[in-house]
């Protein structure tokens, strides 16, 4: 199988080690213009490694998109700066290349229409969009109890995510970075856009509606893009009805990532940080730890990807490049205050 890395940063790098290490017989070509990005490990940590990418896992470069496309690789890995991301999807899907596309799908919707045009045309492509918490095993046991309704309705939801910009790429000065460059499609609302699809994805039966949204620049980064994301929803479905408060931003330390869900009979927490579930009930408490790995997130999304490739099988909507389309306009809804 040969695969086409689009894009060899950190995360394209991450992407890299676990295909070799799902199967080491992949053929990899990659488009790479800047080399900027040292060689990391799972820990985003500087490798010590002598070898380059190129020579430990035998890549052909290209600088050229069109040029890699002629090897008509089985799937591209599009990894790239945020604001590249939609028209180089559309470029591989006009040449009949199935695409995985790091979140988000673009930096506004100036093409969507575009791409929606041709995947009406284009309805073989296996497409999928990196939003890897949804293979996190703390998050899966937290959405299968939620169903159970152990503990009555829901009234109210909390889900917060902060950390400190600069603690992202600690081998890399934060302002370089695409997260902190409106050009490249940084700002809080799409680099901690996984936030907005859990939610969506846990309540994609409900109706949601954005009762207000805020972005902001609260810190003193030196950055020209937003660092603070607050916004409220009434969720609705026959005979629930609750509010979620959601709150990004780029200056927690130490960083906190987290949902805590109050009903009737008692509260859900969820530390997406640190792996564990609690449940307080009744004056009791159960605590659940998960012991895996950051990386294993990544792994078992690609694990289901590459498993879809090989069955030629179609990805259903809720995680296709359909999901980054919904995630991206509700996110940008909130960015540009289109609720009001």
């Amino acid at each position: 199988m040969k695969i086409l890395l689009i894009g060899l940063g950190s995360i394209g790098q991450r992407h890299l080690r676990n295909l070799y290490k799902i199967n080491p017989k992949f053929k990899f070509i990659a488009v790479r213009k800047i080399f900027k990005v040292p060689i990391l490990t799972n820990n985003l940590k500087i490798s010590r490694s002598t070898k380059s990418l190129k020579e430990k896992y035998n890549i052909k470069y290209y600088k050229n998109l069109n040029l890699a496309l002629k090897e008509k690789p089985n799937f591209a890995v599009i990894c790239s700066p945020t604001s590249f991301h939609l028209d180089q999807t559309i470029k591989c899907i006009e040449k009949n290349v199935n695409v995985f596309i790091e979140k988000p799908l673009a930096h506004n919707e100036n093409k969507l229409n575009k791409l929606k045009k041709l995947l009406t045309k284009k309805t073989n492509i296996i497409s999928m969009v990196g939003y890897q918490t949804r293979f996190n095993p703390l998050y899966i046991y937290l959405k299968k109890y939620l169903k159970k309704k152990n503990l009555g309705k829901i009234n109210h939801i909390e889900i917060f995510n902060g950390e400190h910009l600069a603690d992202f790429h600690k081998y890399e000065d934060y302002r370089t970075s695409f997260a902190s460059k409106k050009i490249l499609g940084g700002g809080v609302v799409l680099t901690l856009i996984h936030e907005i699809d859990y939610f969506l994805d846990l309540f994609s039966d409900y109706k949601i509606k954005i009762i207000s949204s805020h972005i902001s620049k609260n810190s003193k980064l030196d950055i020209d893009v937003e660092d603070t994301l607050n916004s409220s929803f009434l969720v609705t479905k026959k005979g629930e009805k609750f509010t979620v408060n959601l709150h990004l931003n780029y200056y927690t330390r130490p960083k906190k990532r987290y949902i805590k869900i109050i009903l009737e009979k008692g509260i859900l927490y969820a530390d997406l940080n640190r792996n564990y579930f609690q449940k307080y009930s009744n004056k009791l408490v159960f605590k659940k730890r998960f012991l895996f790995s950051r990386n294993l997130t990544f792994i078992n999304e690609m694990k289901f990807f590459v498993k879809n490739i090989k069955e030629k099988k179609i990805i259903k909507k809720n995680l296709s490049i359909y999901n980054g389309i919904k995630t991206l306009q509700f996110a940008m809804n909130l960015k540009n205050n289109k609720w009001t």
